[in-house]
């Protein structure tokens, strides 16, 4: 369980939300990957999993566009738990070879990207680093954990609580993630060195 600390110089990424098997979504993301330094993915590419060479062929086409392109994979709760139900080499080389927290950090403020959210005993940057909690942290005490949360990490962009509506901001936080359906909108948000950018409906 790694965390990816983005190599400089970058000016602008994107951060795109759980794809699932809208895997298709990535030609439109190749056209567009010339206006980003990075592009991160933000889980959930092993959901659905109840057909496993399907899962095998969007993790390949997700490792063929992060070698064609500057781009990182989060890996989120949705990746772990295809382990429980599956033996797949390929799938666990996968998944255990992948960063589940990506950190940007640019000029005036740093960047936290993880799948699940941060919980109230993470209290630096260095907490963040071999954490599985990170990836499915969600709500706490019946409320989304972004309430909670004051910015000791960073600004950070995560997928849950999961949600069928737009993506919600919070003061220091962001929801990007959308709940899982046969026509579920994948959204991504620009980010710079000012702020969060443009909401993009993929």
């Amino acid at each position: 369980m790694p965390a990816l600390v983005l190599p400089q110089p970058f000016k602008k990424i994107l951060v795109v939300g759980p794809l699932y098997d809208k895997i298709d979504k990535l030609s439109l993301l190749s056209e567009m990957a010339f206006e980003y330094d990075w592009i991160i993915f933000n889980s959930g590419l092993c959901y659905p999993s109840d057909n496993v060479s399907e899962v095998i062929n969007r993790i390949e086409l997700m490792k063929d566009f992060i070698k064609k392109y500057h781009a990182a994979y989060v890996i989120g709760r949705h990746d772990y738990l295809i382990l429980t139900k599956t033996s797949n080499v390929e799938i666990e080389r996968w998944v255990k070879g992948s960063y589940n927290a990506i950190l940007a950090d640019f000029t005036s403020r740093g960047i936290v990207i993880v799948d699940g959210g941060i919980h109230n005993n993470i209290h630096t940057r260095a907490d963040l680093f071999d954490n599985l909690e990170i990836s499915f942290t969600s709500n706490l005490d019946g409320k989304p954990w972004h309430e909670y949360y004051n910015g000791r990490v960073g600004y950070v962009i995560s997928n849950n609580p999961l949600t069928d509506k737009h993506p919600k901001y919070y003061q220091h936080s962001m929801q990007l993630g959308s709940t899982y359906s046969s026509d579920n909108a994948v959204y991504a948000v620009e980010v710079d060195d000012i702020s969060l950018k443009k909401t993009i409906i993929l």
